[in-house]
């Protein structure tokens, strides 16, 4: 069996972001805090073979999502670093 992954893209011109940006809180919104929380979605698979061991696949999956997790990490402490705000 083949299989074909496709990544969708959505280019959001400047005008756009700009009141896109309003409507979720940005500082343009009244009302709005200095600071905005951010989130992330980690996501990560195995490719399952007929040979395929569940327990491993499941580990490889856990630490490909690890590595994620911590790369994340990583560049937060390094923004933070910095002395700037997610503002």
């Amino acid at each position: 069996m083949d299989m074909a992954l496709g990544l969708r893209t959505m280019i959001i011109p400047d005008a756009a972001a700009d009141t896109l940006y309003k409507y979720t809180g940005g500082p343009a919104a009244p009302g709005a805090p200095p600071r905005r929380e951010w989130s992330v979605h980690i996501q990560a698979g195995a490719g399952i073979v007929a040979d395929s061991k569940p327990e491993a696949e499941y580990e490889e999956t856990v630490n490909k999502a690890a590595a994620l997790g911590r790369a994340v990490d990583l560049a937060e402490q390094a923004f933070v670093a910095d002395g700037r705000s997610a503002a």
